[in-house]
């Protein structure tokens, strides 16, 4: 981003922040809070200002034009929606009640402001919001329609339209007064319930508050998802960022993170350049919790982004506790944790909200009723489970799980928790354990003859659900070292393993070989212990080493539905000689009864010299949605940030890939085997950086997005592209293979900057599309192009 645009970007946010805050205040309290929030800024006020008269002036829309039911959508007077009245008002848009003429319902229409879409890119805004018609959920304000009006008073500014909900907003449910605390706590849980959904798809909100959540019968819903990025994203389109733009050739566009509101927004979303996942909505979501129970901001009044920054950054919130008395200690400990300065020690994800706020509402301290802690026999001081004749009968293990607590004794706490495992069920562990001792349960022999140690500490054989419980403090039930600290080889069973964290394993954290049904979420790995191949946060490998058509390994052994998901990796520790990967899943899933429903979602992977996610041989489906994807600058070579290979039907969709890497594709189509073509994948709406410094070399492997070898039919389309590399887009052959049928469809470049052309097809292509912006390089056979 070049630094006029970055400096307008920035002055934007900032007007549009004081302007919203000011429209909130009554009229003859706007002079006083503008004089204080604008000192030594005269410009900068007057611009408020001219903002605030444009408010308040009538338009079109205000005016007696409403009471005749005038269709605005047609310039024939046609249209499918009829404004009726303006139903609300605020900084950056009006919404109206209209009626929807095809279907003779009302719906809400939202009309962005005039002035604000001066400063946007119209069509860009229409074409991010469109992820969230995505979203169907009880909890959510869907988004029925959209676009930009082309003719009349309203040319030029774009609307989109959602159900009407009879109701109020929940700002103005506290104005008439406080909640009670379980008409809060009811609330809260259908916004997370929102959040946690809406997560699982791959979409984060950014500007969770009040204002945006609509209370109706007794329900809560959330509105406006995907507004907030859509909005940051066209401005800066705007204002020079677009695939046009002339920007400096080579420098990577690079949002502000500073999108919402600032009293709700997570510290991360006002610190320049700082990637902003799922985390910042919990962060919001305790902020608002606070407020309903304590009837303030956690953090007093603020003015700007600037000066919540400021005070988030040196003062803690007094303990709701203190405040509210009346709230639940669990309750409150919960907004607390949500209110952790960094994302990783908030919790991993709004499904962890939600467990807790139903754990309280049964009104239990513990997941164990205290009668049947004592009869368990758990012996907190060594952390081993008494294990006796009680415990016979799946049906009790079932009814009450079993808890261990870690002492820091490696033999000790290895010993309890196979112990456990080794009966099945649920298990709950506590504290902190070590595994620093020699692993004693041996891995399959396919898989110690390729890149896995020949042992681990913890054998998974069974039907079995751990989960880590956090202390008082927020602190994550934690593994300390371990060769494999826990290997999965439960044939024809399930199992979950949630709310973990992983410190410093060699090799790879959670190794699978064989398992019906897989849960991997909210789980922590930090650092890596490279073993003489290299180390992996989370793998699922049937095979051991790459599967080969003539060696594919057992791919029935993983079958049914595998969730991986809000887990957090770091991948520190890895270099070129011996590298770190995040999630790796090999030779999975057979044909026709065993196959596999793979989801890959919200999970944070930093600093891998090898592939973030790797996804090789897959029989069944696989949904890549969400994550959040950076690799370290080590590299091993041949390698790419992601890596879809030899696949099934894949989907790919709203992630963050950030590539460091100068010889690699930030994600990479591809197959290079005839007998394991890759087809029917789609990569889509994505935000991929190449952050390689000026004057890399760049090797012919070098591309945001590629398709290579034998892949056929695959489309990469609405993805946005930023950087520098050796091309944008590539297709290219690869060991005999040649790319047929694939298709690159309105893909974005913001910013990007091409040692050779934005678009490469390599020679013997055969058969693809270019639709959309950028300069082709084209040595293939029968390319379509299409502007």
């Amino acid at each position: 981003m070049t630094a006029n645009v970055k400096d307008s970007v920035e002055r934007w946010e900032r007007v549009a922040t004081l302007f919203e805050a000011a429209l909130q205040r009554e009229p003859a309290e706007r002079t006083r809070y503008l004089d204080e929030a604008c000192r030594a800024q005269p410009a900068l006020k007057a611009e408020v200002e001219a903002l605030l008269v444009h408010a308040s002036t009538p338009s079109f829309l205000d005016s007696d034009a409403l009471l005749f039911a005038a269709p605005i959508l047609d310039p024939d007077g046609n249209g499918p929606y009829v404004l009726e009245q303006e139903l609300a008002h605020g900084g950056m848009a009006t919404v109206y009640v209209a009626r929807d003429v095809k279907h003779d319902r009302r719906v809400a229409v939202k009309v962005l402001d005039a002035m604000l879409t001066e400063r946007l890119s119209a069509e860009r805004f229409v074409r991010e919001i469109r992820l969230t018609a995505r979203l169907q959920h009880p909890h959510v304000l869907a988004l029925l329609d959209s676009g930009v009006f082309e003719s009349g008073a309203l040319a030029g500014r774009p609307y989109y339209v959602m159900p009407y909900v009879a109701g109020e907003t929940l700002r103005a449910r506290l104005a008439r007064g406080p909640l009670g605390v379980g008409e809060a706590v009811h609330v809260l849980r259908e916004i997370a319930d929102a959040l946690s959904y809406a997560h699982e798809q791959g979409v984060i909100h950014r500007d969770i508050k009040p204002e945006n959540i609509l209370l109706s019968r007794g329900h809560a819903v959330v509105a406006d998802f995907g507004i907030a990025k859509a909005l940051v994203v066209s401005q800066s389109e705007a204002l020079g960022e677009g695939p046009n733009s002339g920007s400096q050739a080579g420098a990577p566009a690079q949002f502000s993170s500073a999108v919402g509101t600032p009293a709700y927004m997570a510290p991360e979303q006002a610190t320049e350049g700082m990637l902003v996942d799922h985390r910042a909505d919990l962060y919001a979501w305790g902020v608002v919790a606070y407020e309903l129970f304590a009837h303030r901001n956690p953090f007093g009044p603020g003015t700007s982004v600037h000066g919540f920054s400021t005070v988030r950054a040196r003062e803690v919130p007094p303990p709701l506790q203190q405040i509210a008395p009346a709230v639940p200690a669990r309750v409150a400990e919960l907004v607390m944790h949500c209110l952790a300065k960094s994302p990783a020690e908030r919790p991993a994800a709004a499904s962890e909200i939600l467990t807790a706020l139903d754990t309280s509402a049964t009104g239990r301290t513990s997941s164990v009723p205290r009668f049947a802690r004592r009869r368990l026999g758990i012996v907190t001081a060594l952390g081993i489970l008494v294990l006796t004749g009680v415990f016979e009968g799946n049906a009790y293990r079932r009814k009450y799980p079993i808890v261990v607590v870690g002492t820091g004794d490696a033999a000790r706490d290895v010993r309890a928790i196979q112990a456990a495992a080794d009966r099945g069920g649920d298990i709950t562990l506590k504290g902190h354990f070590s595994f620093a001792i020699a692993p004693t349960r041996p891995v399959a022999p396919l898989l110690a003859s390729g890149w896995y140690p020949g042992a681990a500490e913890i054998l998974i054989s069974k039907a079995v659900n751990v989960s880590g419980e956090r202390n008082s403090r927020g602190d994550m039930a934690t593994i300390e070292s371990g060769t494999i600290p826990f290997y999965v080889d439960a044939p024809g069973e399930p199992v979950k393993i949630r709310g973990l964290r992983f410190v410093r394993p060699t090799q790879t954290a959670i190794l699978v070989r064989a398992v019906r049904g897989l849960e991997i979420s909210s789980s922590k790995i930090d650092g890596l212990v490279p073993f003489s191949n290299g180390a992996g946060g989370i793998s699922i490998n049937t095979r051991g080493e790459m599967p080969l058509p003539s060696s594919p390994g057992n791919p029935e052994n993983v079958s049914a539905r595998i969730l991986i998901a809000h887990n957090d990796i770091d991948g520190t520790g890895g270099t070129a000689q011996v590298p770190t990967a995040g999630i790796t899943v090999f030779s999975v899933g057979e044909s026709p009864d065993k196959e596999v429903d793979l989801d890959i979602i919200g999970n944070t992977i930093k600093n891998t010299s090898a592939p973030t996610i790797n996804i090789r041989h897959l029989h069944g489906r696989a949904r890549v949605l969400g994550n959040t994807l950076q690799t370290s600058p080590e590299t091993i070579g041949d390698v790419d940030a992601v890596r879809l290979v030899n696949g099934g039907s894949i989907l790919m969709a709203n992630n963050t890939v950030e590539c460091k890497w100068p010889n690699a594709a930030a994600i990479q189509v591809f197959s290079p085997f005839a007998e394991w073509q890759t087809e029917r994948v789609v990569v889509e709406d994505n935000t991929v950086r190449m952050s390689l410094p000026p004057r890399t070399a760049f090797g012919d492997f070098s591309a945001g997005i590629s398709i290579r070898g034998y892949a056929k039919g695959n489309i990469i389309r609405h993805n946005s592209i930023s950087g520098r590399a050796r091309a944008a887009l590539s297709m290219y052959a690869f060991r005999g293979g040649v790319p047929t049928d694939n298709a690159f469809i309105d893909n974005r470049l913001d910013g990007f900057g091409a040692t050779g052309a934005d678009i490469f097809v390599g020679s013997g292509v055969t058969r693809g599309r270019i639709v959309g912006p950028g300069s082709v390089s084209d040595h293939g056979t029968a390319t379509i192009l299409e502007r």
